[in-house]
């Protein structure tokens, strides 16, 4: 039996790598990201430390900031939380987790188009 270590696609639409000056706040959770990984219409995942040692989960108001837009009040609901650091923290620096959310609506296009600046 072959071991396939690729993590499975689970987004039905074509993911987009974002800026390196994205950021996201999630309330009420208050999780501030300033590492966006990828965007597509039905989510987008993102980098974070946590404040405390509990995953997300459930809904939450995201706010977008790119570099020349800004989306605020956005529904989501948390589709995954896990660890992505490996290597022991240092003290009082917890382990940097990954975060997929899914957007309540789907993005419309134009909406995605101005939050990638292809507009």
């Amino acid at each position: 039996m072959k071991n396939n270590n690729k993590a499975k696609e689970r987004r039905a639409s074509e993911r987009h790598p974002v800026s390196n000056s994205s950021a996201v706040v999630l309330n009420p959770n208050a999780v501030i990201s300033f590492e966006v990984l990828d965007i597509c219409a039905g989510g987008l995942s993102f980098s974070y430390n946590p404040t405390g040692s509990k995953a997300l989960s459930g809904q939450a108001i995201m706010d977008y900031l790119g570099e020349e837009k800004v989306f605020t009040d956005i529904p989501i609901e948390i589709a995954s939380d896990t660890q992505i650091s490996e290597t022991q923290p240092q003290e009082g620096i917890p382990h940097l987790r990954r975060c997929g959310v899914k957007f309540s609506k789907p993005m419309p296009p134009d909406t995605l188009n101005k939050l990638l600046n292809k507009e």
